[in-house]
């Protein structure tokens, strides 16, 4: 085997353009004697290596089609995950700006009651500041009555005499 020399393949003069081997093909175009400007065709084999092709072609376009429907169920899968994670994080979200929401009415809450007691303490101290001014007001009434009656008519004349004689019957009229 090693002692045969290989010899150049001569080109054979078939009905395909005078191709019969690989070898064929890696002739120049020089050597075609076909110089048609047509497209060429080359065949590899016979007709059971076409329909081994033919076969593993569409074995090949099945596991294509299988895999690509795999990778879109896959795909299908990803994306429900996704919606679903995408609707807990909206119920999410929406639980916490309700959180939120309830704070702040809490909060509001709060400061209405504590300006409503704020407005409680502050009447009660106008109201007590009210009453120490009437408190105020009749024991200067009292006193100043009192200094009245305490008077020594005696020692008064004319005007002032009936003057303080007026006023001590106005006092005994509102105590009797």
């Amino acid at each position: 085997m090693a002692s045969q020399d290989k010899k150049p393949s001569k080109p054979s003069s078939s009905k395909a353009g005078g191709i019969r081997t690989l070898s064929d093909l890696n002739r120049s175009s020089a050597d075609s004697e076909n110089d048609s400007d047509g497209p060429q065709e080359y065949h590899t084999g016979g007709e059971k290596r076409s329909i081994c092709s033919f076969t593993t072609c569409c074995k090949a376009q099945a596991m294509l089609a299988e895999a690509l429907s795999k990778l879109k169920h896959t795909l299908l899968e990803e994306s429900r995950a996704q919606e679903k994670e995408l609707f807990r994080l909206k119920v999410e979200k929406m639980e916490y700006d309700q959180e939120r929401e309830e704070k702040k009415i809490g909060q509001e809450n709060e400061r209405l009651r504590l300006e409503a007691e704020r407005l409680r303490l502050e009447a009660e101290k106008l109201e007590l500041t009210r009453r120490e001014a009437n408190e105020r007001a009749e024991r200067d009434l009292l006193e100043r009555e009192e200094r009245i009656m305490t008077v020594n008519m005696l020692n008064l004349y004319g005007l002032q005499q009936k003057y303080f004689e007026q006023h001590q019957k106005e006092i005994m009229a509102r105590f009797y």
